[in-house]
């Protein structure tokens, strides 16, 4: 019984280390891609590039991918 709870310690330990390290490089951005908060509400022009940007980010919901087999 002894060398279980050494292992659920141990096991503890190391996820209590694991967590403590992290990574935030994926949480930089781009210099590209910041923007002024009223860049996209300048004219029309502005605003329609910016609205076609998010259009294609969405996911298309048609595809075959996302029926079922049956």
């Amino acid at each position: 019984m002894k060398i279980r709870n050494i292992y659920k310690m141990g096991l503890m330990g190391i996820m209590g280390l694991m967590s403590l390290a992290s990574c935030t490089d994926y949480l930089d951005k781009e210099e590209r891609s910041i923007i002024d908060a009223s860049q996209p509400y300048l004219n029309f022009r502005n605003f329609q590039g910016f609205v076609e940007e998010l259009y294609t980010a969405m996911p298309i919901m048609t595809g075959h991918q996302y029926h079922s087999p049956g």
